[in-house]
């Protein structure tokens, strides 16, 4: 086997003898540090199952600062530290013969994590699952950090594992590359009774949506006072008339707006602000909030001028009076609203 690109290109690394262990073919390791790389500025790596050290190897000579390398097999740690030696890397280098549960433990309990984690294992024996599951639930995994595994091309894995997404997945002959990186969705809410939806609303939407990489749009009931459409014709128009916006999700609740920020982990309460005395009342509500909640983030979107005397409120007295509503709701609220004021 031959290292690649890099600092030690061409040089030549021993597999280790015997059927124990299966070398990551060169393309294959190719497209796994193109897609990733092709270099690195520093970082830490774990290469679980490592065999000979081939990737972390690999990753040494294309900038990595240091790998930890796992593996069970005694021939496979004694071809590890002969090439760390051959290489004059061994500085750089943690090669640990443990049990991949047992080292996973160890790292968990000294707050150790990485910057990119090689995941290969017997394909019969695998247990990718567990192993990502653990990567995000003891953080593992630094923020945007990369985790890459090797199996059976018939192997399934989820979309996601907490806060590991799967970004891509490429079959090589009986062999399944599958790409996970560590992100923490930002999450935001909108919430609001939405009696009806008006372009105001969709516009502070719209602008909330380029924010943040996912919108909950909350529809909730106002015991102060008496809804034209009901929570479920509510829901039903919003959900139409946003549908276009692959990040934004509507749902009602009839909770506290703090509780259902917590559900959904949100790190901020979307506000649209369309004047002074808007101003004044979303900043009370804003500290009364924080003072429960000090995680919680209020953002204000300042209406746009064309749309800052637009308001639910007015949207049905126009409505009422069979005034024109072009320009001031979406064409399947202003048809709702044809049909209630009929």
């Amino acid at each position: 086997m031959r290292i690649v690109a890099g600092t030690y290109r061409s040089r030549v690394i021993q597999a280790v003898e015997g059927n124990s262990t299966r070398p990551t073919l060169a393309k294959i390791k190719e497209a796994i540090f193109s897609r990733i790389g092709p270099y690195f500025d520093g970082g830490v790596m774990l290469d679980l199952f490592a065999g000979s050290g081939n990737m972390g190897f690999e990753a040494i000579s294309r900038g990595i600062d240091s790998v930890v390398f796992c593996d069970s097999g005694y021939k496979a740690i004694q071809t590890i530290s002969a090439n760390a030696a051959a290489l004059q890397v061994k500085e750089q280098c943690r090669i640990i013969k443990s049990d991949y549960e047992v080292l996973l433990k160890q790292l968990i309990k000294a707050q150790e994590s990485f910057d990119f984690i090689y995941i290969d294992p017997p394909y019969r024996k695998q247990r990718i699952h567990e192993i990502l599951t653990l990567i995000d639930a003891h953080d593992l995994l630094k923020e945007n950090g990369n985790v890459v595994c090797e199996s059976l091309k018939e192997d399934s894995f989820a979309e996601s594992y907490g806060n590991l997404y799967q970004v891509k997945n490429v079959n090589y002959g009986i062999t399944k590359i599958t790409y996970y990186k560590r992100y923490f969705m930002r999450t935001a809410i909108y919430t609001g009774s939405f009696d009806p939806l008006t372009i105001g609303h969709i516009s502070i939407v719209k602008r909330a949506s380029a924010l943040f990489d996912e919108l909950y749009v909350v529809i909730l009931n106002n015991s102060a006072k008496q809804p034209l459409f009901t929570s479920e014709e509510r829901y039903q128009l919003a959900q139409k008339s946003l549908n276009k916006f692959s990040n934004v999700k509507v749902v009602r609740y009839d909770g506290l707006t703090l509780d259902f920020a917590r559900q959904v982990n949100a790190c901020a309460l979307i506000r649209g602000i369309r004047s002074g005395i808007d101003y004044e009342y979303e900043q009370l509500q804003a500290l009364c909030n924080r003072h429960i909640d000090a995680k919680l983030e209020t953002i204000f979107l300042m209406s746009e001028p064309e749309y800052a005397f637009i308001s639910s409120s007015a949207v049905k007295e126009f409505a009422s009076y069979h005034q024109s509503l072009d320009g001031l709701v979406s064409d399947c609220v202003k048809e709702a609203l044809i049909q209630k004021f009929k």
